[in-house]
């Protein structure tokens, strides 16, 4: 409490707090090994910053959730919490990565809690779309997250950790994933079996060794499953769904009265940019009176938005900007300017920064996972025959 009064003191005024919502299992804003990350940025800023760590985190996995119960629960619990602390009128920005971007969209969609408690949103690499390359995509149009479930069987927690006790189920798992084909290999046991599962979350040349060795010897301890299944659904849609796979959320874009700004990484892993290209052209025709951005970062691919040694030159800048611009009050579009974004999203034209090289190697990259599949299959079939 002593230093947010000095942080308070030292901004000059009292600004409204930040919630960041990390993505699938991986700490993304609080770096111990960095000399900047998003936490301390936005601090040094005056910013009273909240970090929720939801069930899918590894200090304390949940053995059965989706998706949806992060959005459902844990992110409308955290915002009343930050309201209980400071005054119930409060409103909080929101900034959130890949699965905590999906969460936060479900949870506004899904009038699980008000825009009224948001003052601005921002996602990297992810929003209420969640468009894949090629290879991400085969991956969960093939069944390997079904086999993957019924590999594990009730305990869906998978222990990362190289020295870490396993169950006969958890080595058949980790084995497997250890062979699936990747854009990049690493030395690293535990970065070999969580880029087996997810495919590469960020490229390796971005990140410090000290943060590298952080993620998978400290960080990233368990990898908790059980919201594969209903990853699986969003991830083939495209989009936002229930569980069942219905579409519970697009439908309300009444819900969604907040400033956004959609940040992708240029150099695609996982994620595309079309799903900041979407979710921009979206919030401009559904929300033309507030104010939507976004921005393509050349050079990153996925995690390494939040996480590489150039992000607090690069990446956060955006990101402070963006809060800032609301903290002022130019959140709001007025006159011809809401009547440029209605006419720009209407248009639905091609997205200018789709690298169509990177599409062409990610086709051919899928086709080599492709027959790593089958020939897995066979083998599995031979072996049971």
């Amino acid at each position: 409490m002593e230093m947010q009064s000095e942080w308070e003191v030292r901004s000059g005024e009292k600004k409204n707090p930040v919630l960041l919502i990390n993505g699938y299992s991986i700490e993304s804003y609080c770096l111990p090994t960095e000399p900047k990350d998003l936490v301390r940025s936005l601090l040094d800023e005056g910013y009273e910053t909240w970090l929720l760590e939801a069930r899918l985190h590894p200090r304390h996995p949940s053995n059965d959730f989706t998706v949806e119960d992060i959005g459902k629960f844990d992110i409308p619990a955290a915002i009343k919490k930050i309201q209980e602390l400071n005054k119930l009128s409060v409103k909080v920005h929101v900034v959130a990565h890949c699965v905590g971007g999906l969460s936060i969209h479900i949870a506004l969609m899904g009038g699980h809690i008000s825009a009224d408690n948001i003052v601005s949103l921002c996602c990297s690499n992810s929003s209420m779309f969640f468009k894949l390359n090629a290879s991400s995509l085969l991956k969960m149009k093939l069944p390997i997250v079904p086999i993957a479930m019924a590999v594990l069987g009730k305990d869906t927690i998978l222990p990362l950790i190289k020295t870490s006790k396993v169950n006969l189920r958890q080595k058949v798992l980790k084995f497997i994933a250890r062979l699936i084909p990747r854009y990049q290999r690493c030395t690293y046991d535990e970065c070999e079996v969580f880029s087996g599962i997810f495919g590469c979350s960020f490229w390796h040349e971005n990140l410090s060794a000290s943060m590298h060795q952080w993620l998978y010897k400290t960080s990233v301890s368990r990898l908790p499953m059980s919201a594969f299944p209903h990853l699986r659904k969003i991830c083939n849609a495209g989009f936002i769904v229930d569980p069942n796979g219905q579409n519970e959320y697009l439908i309300h874009p009444e819900r969604m009265t907040v400033p956004t700004l959609y940040i992708s990484g240029g150099r695609t892993l996982l994620v595309t940019p079309e799903t900041s290209f979407l979710a921009n052209q979206y919030m401009r025709l559904h929300q033309p009176g507030f104010r939507h951005t976004r921005v393509v970062v050349d050079g990153f691919g996925h995690l390494d938005l939040l996480v590489g040694e150039e992000s607090h030159e690069k990446v956060f800048p955006h990101i402070l900007s963006h809060i800032g611009l609301v903290e002022k009050g130019r959140h709001v579009v007025t006159g011809a300017k809401e009547s440029k974004y209605s006419k720009e999203a209407l248009s639905w034209s091609d997205d200018p920064f789709e690298d169509r090289k990177r599409v062409v190697i990610s086709c051919i990259f899928s086709l080599k996972f492709l027959l790593c599949f089958l020939m897995l299959f066979m083998l599995l079939v031979s072996l049971l025959s």
